[in-house]
């Protein structure tokens, strides 16, 4: 019996040896998955050596990095394991601690680094953990994360150097609230009236010292600013109405003041007026384009193709020359790059300026550039909200459905609309359909098996016109795994807005 149990014990310890990640952590644009079911930290040094042989064989002048992490609870040990395993192999690490993702990309043009890595899982659950990884200025994304899956599978990785590297500690916080206090000394002790939900992310490892900088305390207030990896209060993603009840409940009983939301990792922002409307991404990316086309005509505005029709004619109206991108903000990023864009943006609130910084995504600094803009105006959000046209606009449903039957459910939508007349179809990235007052995007998502979908009309009518117009055609795609319902996921829905999941589960049934 002893020596059954010893066999059994050293089986299960070779298991637990031989055991790899789960391949679906290396996503669309980081590696990405839930700790102990889909990466440990056990994972971590093979997928740090992945990394750094893709890296060198870009650059094979690579040899610093930049490394900071959330503060998710397993962030220390994922990132002691990721040093570690670097200065073995002969790399410089700066460490710059706990931060947001947006002061790892400030590193990337401050310090003196190759490349800069960041251990966080963005606005997910507390049980889920990644890295983000950029090379010089630029995020690794698409092809890179796959070749660097294709090394982690392989073990086809760099030689162990003979010299160890060398880790050093940086304060790049203190650096960079002083750029932002600098950059902003115009709005210094002005009265601001804002609440802001750090949702226990790692925006408060920036904002507490920001705000007393900024002589603020009596005109800003923080709530759930403690970091606090389980993400006790709600999920740190603020474009979520759910997510945002507790900041819509102290903006209601502030008069006058509004509301800002920021993810995870602090590269995204969401506003709420003092109404406590929460402001989408597309209609954040107006706002901040309007002034932004005043002071430069003729500037290029990027967008995702999943963003409001009325943002493609603003823009042109205002001066500007709109230029639609794939979803994700990697990709946005990309074409504003080779289009030198002087902002950009995407549905889910993040926003790139390269006009006035370094163009990445920072929802802090976004945060600033919509109290500038707002101390400037001398309008209430609310007001500045009016000016945008009302179209109505369906949540984005995320249905089950594996990739080839999207794309499949694509074709046939292709084939079945296009030739209606009054038609338009763009086609970068899923399809996207136009009518004249009303279009719908599907597209295969990015990193689960799921088709995104969502509808928008000019009036309520024209939105349930084309929810009824694709539901008999999506129906017949999407997977109901055991229920006749579809599951949905990152869209909290009205009871008027179910109503077409509840058409897709009536003609299912």
């Amino acid at each position: 019996m002893k020596r059954l149990s010893f066999f059994l014990l050293f089986f299960l310890r070779l298991q637990f040896l031989l055991a790899e990640a789960d391949p679906a952590i290396f996503r669309e644009y980081d590696i990405r998955g839930i700790v102990d079911e889909q990466i440990a930290v056990e994972d971590i040094p093979d997928i740090a050596l992945a990394i750094v042989t893709y890296l060198r064989t870009v650059d094979n002048t690579v040899k610093t990095l930049a490394i900071g992490s959330d503060g998710r609870v397993h962030s220390p040990p994922i990132k002691a394991a990721m040093v570690n395993t670097l200065l073995k192999h002969g790399f410089d690490i700066i460490d710059i601690g706990t931060c947001t993702t947006p002061v790892m990309y400030y590193a990337s043009h401050k310090l003196s680094v190759d490349a800069a890595l960041m251990i966080t899982a963005s606005h997910n659950p507390g049980n889920y953990n990644g890295i983000k990884i950029r090379l010089g200025q630029r995020a690794v994304s698409g092809d890179e994360i796959r070749t660097i899956r294709d090394f982690y599978f392989s073990k086809s990785f760099i030689s162990m150097s003979p010299q160890l590297g060398v880790c050093k500690d940086y304060d790049l916080i203190t650096d960079y609230i002083d750029y932002l206090a600098t950059h902003f000394s115009h709005l210094v002790g002005k009265k601001i009236d804002a609440v802001i939900d750090c949702g226990n992310g790692a925006a408060g490892t920036v904002l507490p010292a920001l705000i007393k900088a900024m002589q603020w305390e009596d005109s800003v207030s923080l709530l759930f600013s403690e970091v606090d990896g389980t993400y006790p209060n709600h999920v740190a993603d603020p474009t979520s109405e759910k997510n945002m009840a507790d900041l819509k409940k102290v903006v209601l009983n502030s008069p006058g003041w509004i509301g800002i939301g920021l993810d995870g990792d602090c590269d995204r922002m969401a506003p709420m007026t003092s109404k406590g409307l929460l402001i989408k991404g597309d209609q954040l990316l107006a706002l901040f384009s309007k002034p932004l086309l005043e002071n430069n005509p003729d500037s290029r505005v990027v967008f995702d193709i999943s963003s409001s029709l009325f943002l493609h004619q603003l823009i042109k109206n205002w001066g500007g020359t709109p230029l639609i991108a794939k979803t994700g903000i990697s990709n946005v990023s990309r074409m504003m790059s080779d289009n030198h864009a002087a902002i950009g943006g995407e549905i889910s609130c993040h926003t790139i300026f390269s006009d006035r910084y370094f163009g990445f995504d920072d929802g802090i600094y976004s945060m600033m550039r919509l109290f500038e803009m707002l101390h400037e105006s001398k309008l209430t959000l609310e007001e500045m909200v009016a000016i945008l046209p009302n179209c109505v606009s369906s949540p984005t449903y995320r249905l089950p459905c594996e990739r080839s039957a999207c794309l499949e459910l694509i074709d046939e939508l292709y084939q079945e609309l296009s030739c209606e007349e009054g038609t338009e179809i763009i086609a970068i990235d899923g399809i996207r359909i136009h009518y004249p007052d009303a279009w719908a995007i599907v597209r295969p998502s990015n990193t689960e098996p799921l088709a995104s979908i969502r509808f928008e009309g000019r009036t309520q009518q024209d939105l349930e016109w084309i929810e009824e117009r694709f539901a008999p055609i999506i129906n017949r795609y999407v997977e109901f795994i055991g229920s006749p319902k579809p599951v949905m996921l990152e869209s909290d829905c009205s009871p008027k807005q179910k109503r077409f999941v509840e058409s897709l589960r009536n003609i299912r049934s």
